[in-house]
């Protein structure tokens, strides 16, 4: 008889498959689930669903689209991410750790996202929506507290403080053995006994900011939360004019995990090669990257953000030369200017031919500042055509247009492309317009 009933059981138990189930109600019609697990800086494919979308009958202009998305029997528990729009970075985050997961996604101006089933989801969820406006009033009387150091501020601001701490052991207790825990505990920002005065608040939050991290959590690690709280901590601490170098150093030598430690160093290298700093950028590489063991150092990655930052703040523009009748000129070798503008423009492009003359007319004014202007083209016939009205400019042409070696190495996306350099061939601006380039150019006189 147990035999019989261990049989009649087993179908039932074999397909217990768990299921990740979404809903978006939305103006915009989404085509597709994308379920990835979330690594630290590292993204993993897992599995996908299609979203069927319907009319929203109560608000016609909007969609509901919704998926089912069966979880791999093998997926193990972490942290996941559900892609529905890839083209806008539009993705859902999330916990699993053998449950049905169940959300709600609605679009306003940032998207807000419910969960409606998931222990571990609702209790972290639960547990941000309560601390985060008690964590505000404690950090609006430290505020208070700076203009008005009253002891009535100190009792409420003692008071509040306490109403948190209420809050997290609340939610430490309901969450014990669950993967929840580890984010609850790390959510909680520590804040000093008693209000601070302005001299010393600053510097104790910055000292205290990661005291409630565990950095060798590997739920933590092998999730975005880490990458998120060190792009905070340097976002938050950076000062204007002065390197964020010391906030990441301080931030990356808490780690010790040599895959996470990896996986955020490239991270932070993207990130500032992407806005042009080349002092990080190399920093990173030699303090950091280069220390890996060489398993974790990708030759390609380094290769690839190395040519990035070619152009990149501060660094001397590649030189390249052209023919001036019968003279060559090279960028390096200039020195007819304080300043210098190279633009690479076509004769072919119609927002050139539109730009480039009003440029002209813009810099007449401008006497210590001159112009580059480096033409990408299939032929020359038109480009010499073209110039013949630019007087007193420096004209270079590269030819092959798109494929031009030149317009490859200054990274030339789309035409017209402005930079502003120093006397000494240095990049310092990039603008991504004329009336930014004049704005730009009026800065410097």
């Amino acid at each position: 008889m147990k035999y019989i009933l261990l049989l009649l059981l087993f179908p039932f138990i074999t397909n217990a498959q768990h299921t990740v189930k979404g809903t978006f109600k939305s103006p915009k019609q989404y085509q597709t689930a994308l379920l990835y697990k979330v690594e630290g800086a590292r993204q993993l494919y897992k599995a996908h669903s299609p979203i069927t979308s319907i009319k929203n009958p109560i608000i016609p202009s909007n969609h509901i689209g919704s998926f089912t998305l069966k979880v791999p029997e093998n997926l193990k528990p972490g942290a996941y991410r559900i892609f529905y729009d890839t083209q806008n970075n539009g993705y859902v985050d999330f916990l699993y750790n053998k449950e049905d997961v169940v959300f709600e996604f609605i679009q306003k101006i940032e998207g807000e996202i419910k969960f409606k089933e998931s222990k571990e989801n609702l209790l972290y969820t639960n547990f941000l929506d309560e601390i985060t406006p008690a964590q505000y009033v404690t950090d609006s009387l430290q505020q208070v507290y700076l203009k008005t150091p009253k002891k009535s501020i100190v009792k409420q601001y003692k008071k509040s403080l306490k109403k948190t701490k209420s809050i997290q052991n609340s939610y430490l207790e309901k969450s014990k053995e669950t993967m929840a825990l580890d984010f609850i505990k790390a959510s909680f920002n520590h804040r000093s006994a008693l209000p601070l005065p302005a001299n010393e608040l600053v510097e104790y939050n910055k000292k205290h900011y990661f005291d409630n991290i565990d950095f060798t959590n590997q739920n933590l690690l092998n999730s975005s939360f880490v990458i998120e709280r060190v792009a905070n901590y340097i976002n938050t601490y950076k000062t204007e004019g002065k390197s964020s170098l010391p906030l990441i150093k301080t931030a990356l030598d808490k780690i010790n995990d040599t895959a996470f430690k990896s996986g955020i160093v490239m991270y932070f290298i993207s990130q500032y090669a992407h806005l042009k700093d080349a002092e990080i950028v190399n920093e990173l590489f030699e303090n950091y990257f280069d220390k890996l063991p060489k398993e974790h150092q990708d030759a390609s990655f380094k290769e690839k953000m190395k040519e990035q930052i070619k152009v990149a703040y501060n660094v001397v523009a590649p030189d390249f030369s052209w023919k001036d009748g019968k003279k060559t000129s090279k960028l390096s070798e200039l020195k007819d200017g304080e300043n210098y503008i190279l633009v690479f423009y076509s004769t072919g492009c119609s927002h050139c031919v539109r730009e480039i003359p009003q440029l002209y007319t813009f810099m007449k004014q401008y006497n210590n500042i001159k112009v580059v202007a480096f033409a990408m083209e299939k032929d020359e016939y038109d480009w010499l055509n073209f110039k013949a009205d630019l007087e007193d400019w420096h004209h270079a042409i590269g030819l092959g247009k798109w494929e031009n070696k030149t317009a490859r190495t200054y990274q030339v996306h789309s035409t017209p492309t402005y930079y502003i350099l120093d006397k000494d061939k240095k990049f310092i601006d990039f603008p991504d317009s004329l009336k930014d380039l004049k704005k730009g150019i009026k800065a410097l006189n």
